[in-house]
């Protein structure tokens, strides 16, 4: 924000002469549209194309931070972001076929779909995808310095969003360490911070009371080489969504993540992807909110 109000971003922006400018996940696309000329589609010869990648519903996103902190502030927020974007991007993009729809009836809120655009495809979709990453590691992060080596090990890796049911995964995890004593529990991540602090607190303090705590590892926020040692070394990794429109319009960066270092996954599936990949054998299913169906997938593997 600062480089932006300073003008150094517009002034780089300058210098550097673009033929287009691309804003990448929907913050990103608001900043850019802060800086792109107020003219709709089609543009001039002489202005800049400016692309919106709008990576997840924004208006989604601010429905499930509100019933997680109880507060609608963020609806009329996260719209105000949204709509800057929606009128003066060029060209959009959405993570899923389903997002890609809604975009479209947001464009045509803002007044997009006019005579000017009719007849032109403005949205595409740009799936997740995933980068194999190699660091060696010399020494092991989890197994046999914190678990033993034999260890069960279930992974949570990434944020704890408005829309983890950390629940759910708690007492669905607790339930399959009572079943298997091999079964171990180890997470990265954390809250993000500005947006959902509160789901992180909470995960901490269901752990915190579990009977089970001694074999539950949170190691937060840890570098980006860490990572590979952390899929190498665990069995499985977990993603337990709450029933929001943000899971059914997005996608799950982390579970494609998973798959790409060879990782198998246990999910939720609430959306496309989600779907697509229990559907092709990819991942593992659980049922949403259903702790007993988690315990007895982890215990099953």
């Amino acid at each position: 924000e600062a480089t932006l109000t300073g003008g150094a971003l517009r002034d780089a922006i300058d210098r550097f002469a673009p033929q287009g400018v691309v804003g990448a996940t929907a913050y990103g696309a608001a900043l850019a549209a802060r800086l792109m000329p107020r003219s709709p589609v089609p543009r001039d010869g002489d202005a800049v194309p400016y692309w919106a990648d709008v990576f997840g519903d924004l208006m989604a996103e601010a429905q499930a931070k509100a019933a997680a902190h109880g507060s609608d502030l963020s609806v009329v927020r996260f719209w105000t972001t949204l709509r800057a974007v929606l009128e003066r991007g060029d060209r959009f993009s959405a993570v899923s076929h389903a997002q890609a729809s809604a975009l479209v009836g947001q464009l045509g809120l803002a007044g997009r779909l006019s005579s000017a655009t009719a007849g032109q495809d403005l949205v595409s979709v740009i799936p997740c995808a995933g980068e194999l990453r190699r660091e060696a590691v010399p020494d092991p992060v989890v197994r046999g310095r914190r678990v033993p080596p034999d260890a069960f090990v279930v992974l949570w890796s990434g944020s704890f969003n408005t829309w983890c049911d950390v629940d759910t995964l708690v007492e669905g995890v607790e339930g399959a360490m009572e079943r298997r004593e091999s079964i171990h529990f180890v997470a990265t991540g954390g809250g993000v911070a500005g947006h959902d602090e509160r789901t992180i607190a909470r995960f901490a303090g269901l752990v915190a009371r579990s009977r089970f705590r001694d074999r539950f590892l949170i190691d937060g926020w840890v570098r980006d080489d860490l990572l590979p040692a952390y899929y190498e070394e665990a069995d499985v990794g977990v993603c337990i969504e709450r029933d929001l429109y943000e899971r059914r319009l997005g996608a799950e960066n982390r579970v494609v993540q998973w798959l790409v270092h060879g990782l198998p996954c246990v999910t939720t599936g609430l959306s496309e992807l989600g779907r697509a990949l229990v559907g092709e054998g990819a991942c593992f299913s659980t049922t949403t909110g259903d702790a007993d169906a988690l315990a007895a997938v982890l215990v099953d593997l």
